[in-house]
């Protein structure tokens, strides 16, 4: 990690508003329409492109990808095995939002009518099975992505780079493992190779 002896180093965690052509393609990918791979590909690449290229004239010292790549639970759900869309019907807020929701009521109410204009429903997800990594590839790719924008805006202009992972504890509910210990670690421990990639 670079540090600075002249000024706070800064950066942001994330994602960051996806143009209108990448959210048209992921509308469709994450409702389970028929869409076009290759231009979904073509058109996170090229977000990821603009979307460094803006955080180096906002002055950002240390650029993500935006999470151009990533949505909602389907993020979580494509890259690890052992999850699925819980069908449920809603039993409100998750248990780690519930805290600060009571503390915070007004903040979130505002916060969470941004759910209303999604690329897909806020859907929950639920464990169903052993935890591990699945997401090699997309994980690949978003590195590349990258580090193709900092070279195409200038790796001069970039102190360093950084990708936002999910944390283990955002999660939908259990329903495969003994305790919600048990369930952190695996999820930890899977998450673990997106992190050191």
């Amino acid at each position: 990690m670079k540090r600075s002896t002249d000024r706070i180093l800064t950066t942001h965690v994330g994602s960051l508003a996806r143009p209108t052509e990448l959210l048209d393609i992921l509308k469709e990918r994450e409702n389970g329409r028929p869409y076009d791979a290759a231009a979904l590909a073509e058109q996170v690449r090229l977000a990821v492109i603009d979307r460094v290229q803006h955080q180096v004239e906002c002055g950002i010292d240390i650029v993500t990808d935006g999470e151009m790549s990533k949505t909602s639970n389907d993020y979580i759900k494509d890259r690890l095995a052992g999850f699925e869309i819980d069908d449920a019907p809603s039993r409100g807020l998750a248990p780690t939002w519930q805290a600060e929701f009571d503390m915070f009521p007004e903040y979130y109410e505002i916060y969470l009518n941004k759910y209303k204009a999604t690329v897909a429903p806020l859907r929950r997800i639920k464990c169903t099975g052993p935890v591990s990594y699945a997401g090699h590839e997309a994980v690949a790719t978003d590195i590349a992505n990258l580090k193709a924008a900092v070279d195409a805006v200038g790796a001069d202009k970039v102190t360093e780079i950084f990708m936002p992972a999910t944390t283990p504890g955002t999660y939908g509910r259990n329903e495969h493992y003994r305790n919600r210990e048990e369930y952190l670690e695996a999820v930890a421990n899977a998450m673990r190779v997106e992190y050191r990639a």
